[in-house]
């Protein structure tokens, strides 16, 4: 009796177990034809964004790139050239070399014009699109470019030093070098040789550039704290240089025998716009800064030193402009196109506008531009009434077809008038200006 009972008790437990191993294949089965259903019927394992988990069945699509040369486009009667990748695209510079425009810009985009993240140089020629090449890593910053006698000058900085790099006509690297980290760069180009000044916290320096890259430091350095340079010039033997910090705006030259020498300052001053001039043949500067009790005016002469001065404040701008001076129409003259600097000098403008409550003079203000990039950022601080496009920066090439493009993007802007050197006018002009009701 017992031996039966042990023989059922393992009868039992074989069943129990035959029965786990045929609901485990059954089931096996069940998830294997599940899998094979395609992703669209109903039951199939996909995930939320449709992928079924084989990489063979969902490959990622491929980046596409853009062919070169690339024509400029028809856009609303305009002609439009333009350079990009799919995200992220900063413009940082322009250069005007071998009758190319460089157009210097970061894209954080790996298709479309640019392959991969980081800082390239567009190439232009009678607005189309040659070419792009990529010349520094997404790890860099760009900081200025020029042309030099013996290529393109391109500088940059990363987290552990300065960057050199000379280009040639097809934007091959020919020549490499590096120097110490600094905050502010200025570079100056002339015939005879390349000067860049530099600035820490501490100093401000003088580094003279060779053909072949070769980098010297002058031993002279003029002590001012966290100083930044904002405009400098050849006057003969000397440099000038107009720096500004937390005190004021200071007036210096160099020169490579004599070092920095100290020409004055405009205490609390911060500068707004430096204007080379002359005056009977001779060199000298407008200064624009402001200071508390508002707008000054300084004319220096080549040496730096004052010789006039007006102050011209806000309420002093509005009586000018209004009573029996109502008829008086002013034209910004800015010499900068780097957006940083210009934004600056128009957001100080509205921003005494507004305090005053005089926005509305600016119906009396004419803004003038020079490129249309510059236009745009300009509408970004404000929505000025009056525009003058000035052609003297921009590539012109004074036919009448490139006057046209010119006159169709004012016209489809409401922007009023034209200007541009005489040299450059055609009188086959005349008739378009008219067709587009643009002043010239």
């Amino acid at each position: 009796m017992q031996r039966q009972k042990t023989i059922a008790k393992w009868l039992a437990i074989i069943l129990l177990l035959t029965s786990i191993i045929a609901c485990y294949i059954a089931f096996s089965s069940i998830i294997k034809d599940k899998n094979s259903l395609p992703p669209d019927i109903a039951g199939a394992d996909t995930d939320n964004s449709g992928n079924t988990g084989n990489p063979d069945d969902n490959p990622q699509p491929k980046p596409v790139y853009s062919a070169f040369p690339r024509a400029a486009e028809d856009v609303n009667g305009m002609s439009v050239s333009h350079v990009g990748g799919e995200d992220n695209d900063r413009l940082l510079g322009t250069v005007y070399y071998l009758k190319k425009r460089y157009v210097f810009f970061y894209s954080a985009s790996e298709q479309y014009d640019v392959k991969e993240c980081g800082i390239h140089i567009a190439v232009f020629e009678n607005k189309a699109l040659l070419t792009t090449v990529k010349i520094a890593g997404a790890e860099e910053t760009f900081i200025t470019a020029g042309i030099a006698e013996n290529g393109l000058l391109v500088i940059t900085k990363n987290a552990a030093q300065t960057k050199l790099r000379l280009l040639d006509g097809s934007l091959a690297v020919t020549c490499e070098n590096s120097f110490p980290l600094y905050s502010d760069y200025k570079l100056y180009i002339t015939s005879a040789s390349a000067r860049l000044y530099t600035a820490d916290e501490r100093y401000i320096y003088s580094y003279t550039i060779s053909n072949s890259l070769d980098v010297k430091r002058s031993n002279f350095v003029y002590p001012i704290e966290n100083g930044k340079i904002v405009y400098t010039a050849a006057l003969g033997a000397y440099d000038t240089l107009f720096v500004q910090s937390a005190q004021g705006a200071g007036l210096l030259t160099f020169a490579a025998a004599d070092g920095f020498d100290y020409c004055g300052e405009l205490a609390n001053c911060r500068l707004l716009q430096i204007l080379p001039n002359s005056v009977n043949g001779k060199p000298m500067f407008t200064l624009l800064s402001k200071c508390n009790d508002g707008i000054i005016a300084t004319n220096v002469d080549g040496n730096l030193k004052k010789f006039a001065e007006y102050t011209l404040k806000g309420a002093k701008t509005a009586v000018a402009m209004s009573g029996e001076n109502s008829n008086i129409c002013i034209i910004t003259d800015t010499k900068f196109t780097d957006s940083d600097v210009f934004s600056i000098q128009f957001d100080s403008m509205m921003e005494d506008a507004r305090e005053l409550g005089l926005t509305y003079l600016f119906g009396r203000i004419v803004i003038q531009f020079y490129s249309e990039n510059m236009c745009v950022a300009l509408n970004n601080i404000y929505a000025y009434p009056h525009y003058i496009y000035t052609l003297y920066m921009e590539s012109f090439d004074c036919s009448a077809k490139a006057f046209r493009e010119k006159a169709a993007y004012c016209a489809s802007l409401g922007i009023e008038a034209i200007t541009m050197d005489e040299s450059r006018w055609r009188d086959s002009f005349a008739s378009i200006a008219d067709e587009y009701g643009i002043k010239v």
